[in-house]
């Protein structure tokens, strides 16, 4: 998933793919650019807090920095008045 849009409170799961199938750390750790917009846990549970727009990234727990993102897009659903 490279992008993911969600409504206030919503969640869901992200996972990371280690490459290569032997690499010595098989671990990655998650973080939110933004955690008034969404965050995440240790397992790549994303929960989704308040408008806005950040990325959730997954960083290879070996020092390498490599890493992976996935955008998310929290929007708040429009009032509608009942006439």
């Amino acid at each position: 998933t490279n992008s993911q849009d969600l409504l206030p409170t919503e969640t869901f799961y992200l996972t990371a793919e280690v490459i290569p199938i032997n690499a010595t750390y098989r671990n990655v750790i998650w973080s939110s650019t933004d955690e008034k917009v969404a965050t995440v846990d240790s397992k790549g549970q994303v929960k989704a807090i308040g408008a806005g727009t950040c990325d959730i990234i997954a960083t290879a727990r070996d020092g390498s920095n490599v890493e992976g993102r996935c955008k998310v897009t929290v929007s708040i659903p429009p009032v509608t008045s009942k006439q």
